[in-house]
């Protein structure tokens, strides 16, 4: 009967389905025991009692569905306690990698050679005597580590802040590369108005991605960087082009290139979007890279959150 419990999987199926096979099954035994090993035995008892044949096997059918019934209850109880345990521990790890992972996408997004190039050029402006350059960007600067720094406590946080950490990296980068690309904003007024949850930070490093593999390296200013987020039943659809120099021939400028550092913060985002999804069954997240005659596309679907 263990055998045939385990070869069902009927821990693994819905609860009220698992009392309906559980019954059954116990049923099914309980008659078959009965059959099997008192047959013999109740054509002898017939003559001596004063009862039918048919009497008998419904007692001793009874006291075998019993007795099973009895036993069925406590492997089923053991189990499936058993299968909440496992639950429990795979969920506790599962958070533990997300924490992980949402303290290595901080380090990734305000990694110190961001601040160090940041800092550079405020200090450059400072030097030119061009105080109120420098002072407009220390002010970006804090507050984007303010807000960088409050939403990577939580898991989920509102679109519009996330959308405001974004666009402070980015003009903030505009600064540091001296208008060499420009930024044109699409978003739904839905997505403003309502309090809809994202997952911090999931967006920034395509953004960054664009902007320093793409945009950077362009020969003249004529750099664009398109920027929307759109709100799609019942997923955020935000997509990322730029009209950079595309992904294969940043490659090879890196290759050619050994003192130019491989950024971790494409490779943290997809570590996180896979922790997300198997946290989330119902509404995956995902992203998507796509190469682009005159640059790349970036189109990243996220679920809805209330």
């Amino acid at each position: 009967m263990r055998r045939v419990l385990l070869k069902m999987k009927i821990s693994q199926i819905p609860f009220k389905t698992q009392v309906l096979y559980f019954f059954s099954i116990t049923f099914f035994f309980a008659i078959l025991f009965t059959l099997l090993f008192s047959f013999m035995e109740l054509i002898i008892v017939s003559y001596e009692v004063d009862m039918d044949i048919y009497s008998i096997l419904f007692v001793r059918t009874s006291i075998a569905f019993i007795t099973l019934l009895i036993w069925n209850l406590i492997y089923f109880v053991y189990h499936y306690v058993e299968r909440v345990r496992k639950e429990e521990r795979d969920k506790a790890v599962k958070e533990k990698q997300v924490s992980e992972l949402e303290a290595k996408a901080l380090r990734a997004q305000m990694n110190p050679h961001f601040v160090f190039n940041i800092l550079n050029t405020i200090e450059s402006y400072a030097l030119e005597n061009n105080k109120e350059v420098a002072s407009e960007m220390i002010r970006k600067f804090s507050k984007l580590t303010r807000l960088v720094l409050e939403n990577s406590m939580h898991q989920l946080v509102p679109f519009t802040d996330d959308w405001k950490a974004l666009l402070l990296y980015i003009e903030l980068e505009q600064m540091r590369y001296a208008n060499k690309f420009v930024v044109h904003y699409k978003v739904d007024s839905d997505l403003e108005e309502y309090n809809y949850l994202i997952p911090p930070m999931m967006i920034q490093p395509f953004v960054e991605n664009a902007i320093i593999h793409g945009l950077r390296n362009k020969q003249d200013h004529e750099g664009m960087l398109h920027l929307s987020a759109a709100l799609n039943k019942d997923e955020i659809v935000i997509q990322v082009k730029d009209n950079g120099i595309g992904r294969a021939k940043a490659a090879n400028m890196k290759m050619n290139n050994p003192l130019q550092k491989t950024s971790l913060g494409i490779k943290v985002t997809q570590d996180r979007i896979a922790i997300f999804n198997n946290l989330n069954q119902s509404a995956k997240a995902q992203a998507e890279i796509k190469d682009m005659p005159d640059g790349t596309l970036i189109t990243i679907l996220l679920p809805v959150n209330h």
